[in-house]
């Protein structure tokens, strides 16, 4: 196998503007067979008005591979759901604000309410409500939530060598919730290459996009403003990674293994950077091909250097055999994964003496107080302990169901308003609140070892970190103070 030297590889400065270049690409790809903007408004009108007319249920779209993966993502959201449906739904009161203004009280008579020609739109009703038999003033109740779930073709595959059949399938399965008038969010699309055009579709055709996947930064470099990304950035991992590889290790010098796509270019410049700021050495970096099966050659380039630890900035089934065939070559120094490594098929394809002792961050803490209830219930539900990604798709859901509630109204365009600006929400996986982007604020990842073919929490390894970043902004904050 020839060796993929890191030294070529991207810059931030020139990442950067690949990216630019990506989502550009993307969006000509996107917008050549669409429709017009004409349309594009009138679906989205349309979408509202089926949100606002439908008193009994609020669709939400699922993309994910449930059969596949086996990480209790839809678990989760199905014990959300079932929970917000057995407590009667999501409450919305449906005042009609239109119907409200239309009828407002008449200062030109008396509380009689004589004959005057203001008085006899009292009973006038709005071309929705009329529809709907609703008089002014009542209460619409409560709504159930369904959720529809689109899994087909998601068969495990390579991804950068097929990142245009990505894209065709994501385009497939946005359409298909797209078809539907009554789905008012989606969740999921896991894979970056499909999360991209779908969050393109989604915006356009009015559609709430809520990402708990993909971390790489571009998702949200558009500035769409129903799009939400519910996990910490890619940035966010690294620096917890290398604050945990420092602070918590005390590791000086280190090796890096990385895909050789977007994901592990990002996350590779990420974590140069920050490393460099805890004085971490980096003696080498080296690439791969998502395809590649035999590591070697490239695991022989580190065996005479003197190194720490590695940390593999990767995903997907073909990495573990990194893991796999390192142990074998008798490279004994710890692996630190990603939060994508973090499923039970990952230990399996790896072997589980080869998993032994990795690190891998995952954005949610079993001990944390708000957590425990979620646990129990999905023992008591599934009888097996739950995954992250189970944390997360419950999240995902509570969350959806907070804001329409918060909101009052189950339209997409207000539901992503109340999330961009409404107080911060707390879940089972920890804070949630949103800036202008879509990005999370507030989220942190645990961190995780494999232990006997599980995964055990680490439930102190973050906190070096943490405090690391406190002192350096009272240290911030000092210097400020002093020199005004």
């Amino acid at each position: 196998m020839k060796r993929l030297n890191f030294n070529p590889w991207l810059d931030l400065t020139t990442f950067d503007k690949l990216s630019n270049l990506y989502w550009l690409l993307i969006l000509l790809w996107l917008t050549a067979c669409s429709k017009s903007y004409e349309q594009l408004a009138a679906a989205r009108s349309a979408r509202a008005l089926q949100a606002h007319q439908d008193q009994t249920e609020i669709v939400i779209g699922v993309a994910w591979p449930k059969t596949e993966w086996k990480d209790q993502f839809v678990d989760g959201v199905d014990l959300a759901i079932e929970e917000i449906n057995a407590a009667g739904g999501v409450k919305i009161s449906g005042e009609c604000n239109i119907c409200e203004q239309m009828n407002s009280v008449c200062n030109q008579c008396t509380s009689q309410n004589t004959n005057c020609d203001k008085c006899k739109l009292k009973t006038q009703l709005c071309d929705t409500c009329r529809r709907q038999e609703i008089s002014n003033g009542s209460k619409w109740g409560h709504r159930k939530i369904t959720r529809q779930l689109e899994e087909r073709d998601y068969s495990y595959r390579p991804r950068p060598t097929i990142r245009n059949a990505e894209q065709l399938l994501a385009k497939r399965v946005s359409r298909t919730f797209v078809s539907n008038p009554e789905v008012v969010a989606v969740i999921g699309h896991p894979y970056t290459t499909e999360a991209i055009p779908a969050s393109v579709i989604y915006q356009y055709y009015g559609i709430l996009f809520l990402v708990p996947a993909m971390i790489q930064s571009e998702l949200t470099q558009p500035g769409f403003n129903q799009v939400f990304r519910t996990v910490p950035g890619i940035q966010q991992m690294a620096d917890q990674l290398a604050g945990y590889c420092a602070l918590s290790k005390k590791y000086h010098q280190m090796v890096i293994f990385a895909e050789r796509n977007l994901y592990g270019e990002e996350l590779t410049n990420s974590f140069a950077k920050a490393t460099a700021k805890l004085g971490i050495d980096l003696v080498f970096r080296g690439s791969f091909f998502t395809e590649t099966k035999n590591f070697k050659d490239l695991l022989a380039e580190v065996q005479t250097k003197k190194f720490d630890a590695i940390l593999l900035a990767a995903w997907g089934k073909n990495s573990a055999q990194l893991v796999k065939q390192a142990r074998e070559m008798g490279i004994t120094q710890p692996i630190i994964g990603t939060e994508a490594m973090y499923y039970d098929e990952f230990i399996l394809y790896a072997g589980i003496s080869a998993a032994e002792g990795m690190i891998m961050p995952a954005p949610f803490k079993p001990s944390f107080s708000k957590a425990k209830p979620f646990i129990q219930k999905f023992q008591e539900v599934y009888k097996k302990e739950p995954l992250p990604k189970a944390a997360e798709g419950y999240d995902n859901i509570k969350l959806l169901a907070h804001a329409i509630e918060f909101a009052d109204s189950s339209e997409p365009s207000v539901i992503a308003n109340t999330l961009h600006y409404m107080k911060p929400w707390i879940g089972v996986t920890g804070v949630h609140s949103f800036d202008n982007s879509g990005e999370i604020k507030g989220k942190q990842y645990s961190f995780y070892q494999v232990k006997s073919g599980k995964f055990e929490f680490l439930p102190t390894a973050h906190l070096p970190y943490l405090f690391y970043k406190l002192n350096s902004r009272s240290a911030k904050t000092k210097t400020l103070d002093e020199e005004n």
